[in-house]
């Protein structure tokens, strides 16, 4: 899992170190209010949602006033939506790399250590519930803060791109 915690600063498209290697499932060694913004990539779906709860609550805590956090994840909507065979961008993706619709599921469920699943609604209840505002569904590299375009295009295609405000 990884986790991009950063000041916004240094305004590169990626950065070459992470701010912190740490287990996301305790309280951040961090002060309240210091951070511009977060961007997490494919983290939340492999902690169990209290774990989750508990990780919102904590990147609130240690973000600034106005701050934006972004998150992706793999989106159960996407995979539903295929497996009830209705019409979803990049069908052919999904077509390629699962041999029939039950492993689509089985992959988002079980594979890679996945302890949850997210679609929208889920995760804005979870950003209200930890003080967030101002939550939004966005698209691959579609941002509110260009420093927070951080989106891999190879998992674009599986992806829920949301946005917050603390």
């Amino acid at each position: 899992m990884q986790i991009f915690l950063m000041d916004l600063s240094f305004g590169e498209k990626k950065p070459n170190h992470l701010e912190w290697e740490l287990d996301l499932r305790y309280p951040l060694n961090c002060k309240d209010n210091v951070f511009d913004g977060v961007y997490t990539e494919h983290t939340l779906e492999h902690l169990y949602p209290d774990q989750a709860q508990f990780l919102l609550n904590e990147l609130y805590r240690i973000m600034k006033c106005g701050a934006r956090i972004r998150i992706t994840v793999p989106d159960l909507e996407k995979y539903v939506l295929f497996y009830m065979h209705n019409k979803i961008d990049d069908k052919e993706v999904f077509d390629e790399k699962y041999k029939t619709n039950c492993s689509a599921i089985r992959n988002i469920t079980q594979n890679y250590f996945h302890l949850s699943v997210w679609d929208f609604d889920e995760i804005k209840y979870y950003l209200i519930n930890s003080g967030f505002n101002e939550v939004v569904k966005m698209k691959f590299s579609q941002t509110k803060n260009h420093k927070l375009n951080l989106d891999l295009k190879e998992r674009s295609w599986e992806t829920l791109y949301v946005e917050a405000v603390k």
